[in-house]
């Protein structure tokens, strides 16, 4: 473990709720593998703001330049460990997949490609109910229309999809996504994979019981 009090690195705060220059306490590196002479950074440090400990990891991005001028990939934080509360293993995978990429790119401010993963999250909850081959459009309907999701979150998910169509076809050609929009499109698509997989369940769940004590009695 190397140590320094000098050094910074970016990262995301998520009490702060925004990306700061966090003074690092120290990092190790590794290979990636054998294979391949990438290595691998872990960095711990705490936010000057607010004092939190934060953990990130990162990586090499170019192996062809002088050994001394690497280029790293963004810092990911991995501590506090994100969404860990949230993805529930009723989430399908795809699902749970794509809101974890989402995460990633909001840490590092890519919030096209966030909006794209978040659009992709809700996507996958319309193949997962409707079928695998139904577009987000129509599948957002279709939910509406078969009462999965009521005309509040059928609202929010048409955000969702306005954005994501914006972001991911390089023909409507959006250079920005403010933070505070793509955090708010984050809220809609948590709302309404919670309660399509978590509240919806646990809801069934709590009538099961009801009905089973109004039958002992």
């Amino acid at each position: 473990m190397q140590t320094s009090s000098q050094n910074t690195f970016l990262i995301d705060c998520p009490y702060c709720q925004t990306r700061i220059a966090a003074i690092e306490s120290g990092h190790a590196e590794r290979d990636i593998s054998e294979e391949f002479p990438y290595k691998e950074r872990l960095i711990i440090g705490k936010c000057p703001r607010c004092g939190s400990l934060l953990a990130g990891e990162t990586h090499e991005l170019d192996i062809d330049c002088p050994s001394d001028a690497h280029p790293w990939s963004e810092v990911v934080r991995i501590y506090p460990a994100p969404l860990s509360d949230f993805l529930d293993n009723q989430i399908p995978e795809p699902v749970r997949v794509s809101i974890r990429e989402a995460e990633m790119c909001m840490q590092v401010g890519a919030n096209i490609a966030a909006c794209a993963m978040l659009g992709r999250a809700l996507e996958g909850v319309c193949r997962d109910i409707i079928g695998k081959e139904v577009m987000l459009g129509k599948g957002l309907s279709q939910l509406k229309g078969k009462k999965v999701i009521d005309d509040r979150l059928y609202a929010w998910s048409k955000q969702v999809n306005l954005f994501r169509n914006d972001t991911a076809h390089p023909d409507k050609y959006v250079t920005f996504v403010s933070s505070d929009d793509t955090k708010d499109l984050q809220s809609f698509v948590y709302a309404i994979v919670e309660y399509v997989y978590i509240l919806t369940a646990r809801y069934d769940e709590f009538l099961e019981r009801k009905k089973r004590r109004e039958k002992s009695r």
